[in-house]
Parts: C-alpha cells; structure tokens; sequence
C-alpha cells in the first residue's frame, strides 16, 4: 500500500513537472508542489498510523476527535481556496460528516482534497498569485500567501493529529519538511 501511495506521488509531480497539463504551470507552482506532495504524504502517513478503533479518540469533551482533525484538513483544502484565493463569500463545499465514515473512507477524503488542491494550485497564474485579496478580518494578502496559509494550516492540524496519536500511546510517522520520495 505504502510503495504504492509513493508511485502515486511521484507520478502526479512528474506529470506536473512536465507540464503535460493544459496550462504551463507558474514557477510556484513548479517550486510548491513537492512540498505539496509532501505535506499530502505526511498527513496519509499520520492517518494511516491511528487505528481505526481510535478514529472516535479525543484527547477532552471539547476537542475534535481523530476523525475530525482528519476531515478538518481534508475540507479546509477547499475551503481555503474558495474562500482565500476565490474570495467566495458563500460555502460551496461542505464538510463531511467523518463520525460515520471508516478510517479507509476518511483517508480516500484526504487523498481526494489534496488532489483538489494541487489543480487548484496549478490553475492559479503569475497574476493570479501576485493579486491582493481579503484574509478574513486580518487585512489583505496575495493569493500566494493564500495558497501557503493552506499548508500552514495543514500542518497546524497535523501537529494536533500527531499530539492524539502520541496521547494514545503510538508512536507518530517521522516528520519531514521535503519527503525524498527516492529513499522510501
């Protein structure tokens, strides 16, 4: 499964890389989507870890579970976009409720999100990236900075994932800023 998910990966960033999609892709587009991937890797691994049993785990009564931290990142992947670089102002997608979906099922939601993202990252041009835009109350921001506030909080609710996993007693996937896909 996992030398699988790895050709997968590269197979998607050396499509991406060689431009065989419609559109040339941005020179952050060309830069960001390893480490795109890598997040996407990442965050799987941290899913996959957590046993299913344990996808209803919540560390206090107030706290997301497992699930939730799972299906957060999934949904804020294209929320994010919508909101932050589409400047949508109504929700086009809705989250899923993860509470009846199987670990399986959740992470398929994860592997689908991140696949949404990087078209999404891909369909954006030079001036698309460099356009100012509303960044909820906190002012304006370029749509790049937009893109990037995506995998900061990403990364924000992996953190929190790897907390759960280390709360039950697992020891969480190694953690890696540029997974080299070569070495797995």
């Amino acid at each position: 499964m996992k030398l699988k998910y790895i050709i997968l990966i590269i197979y998607l960033t050396v499509i991406n890389l060689n431009g065989q999609n419609t559109k040339e892709l941005t020179n952050f587009a060309k830069e960001f989507l390893p480490i795109w991937n890598s997040q996407e890797y990442m965050t799987i691994e941290v899913a996959m870890v957590m046993p299913d049993s344990l996808y209803s785990y919540k560390p206090t009564p107030e706290m997301r579970t497992f699930a939730q931290q799972m299906g957060h990142i999934a949904h804020t992947i294209d929320w994010m976009y919508e909101h932050v670089v589409l400047q949508m102002q109504e929700d086009k997608t809705k989250p899923l409720d993860v509470t009846t979906m199987s670990k399986s099922e959740v992470i398929e939601y994860l592997k689908n999100a991140f696949e949404r993202g990087r078209n999404n990252i891909n369909s954006l041009s030079e001036e698309d990236l460099k356009q100012m835009v509303a960044f909820f109350n906190s002012g304006n921001l370029s749509k790049r900075l937009g893109v990037l506030s995506v995998y900061n909080h990403i990364t924000n609710h992996r953190a929190k994932a790897n907390l759960y996993i280390r709360l039950c007693g697992i020891t969480p996937p190694r953690s890696t800023y540029l997974v080299d896909l070569q070495k797995l």
